[in-house]
């Protein structure tokens, strides 16, 4: 149980990492209104692309291993 909790909380982090580019994805929705599903699309994966690649820069990755190693360092005393 211990071990699913900790996935959760590792899952759950992964998730908040990507809240600037689903706020985009979400604002250009509501902004095009549905009619143009091929821009949505195009900027929705350029978004994400981008998020992405900022998080697995090297300035962002150590922090967040750091931190990803932070949350399972619980189980170490098993």
């Amino acid at each position: 149980m211990k071990y699913l909790w900790i996935a959760f909380k590792v899952f759950a982090f992964a998730n908040l990492l990507f809240v600037p580019s689903i706020a985009l994805v979400l604002f250009m929705a509501y902004g095009l209104g549905g009619t143009s599903t091929s821009w949505f699309a195009a900027i929705s994966v350029a978004a994400l692309g981008a998020n992405m690649a900022v998080l697995l820069s090297k300035r962002y990755s150590d922090r967040l291993w750091r931190k990803f190693n932070a949350i399972a360092g619980n189980i170490t005393g098993l």
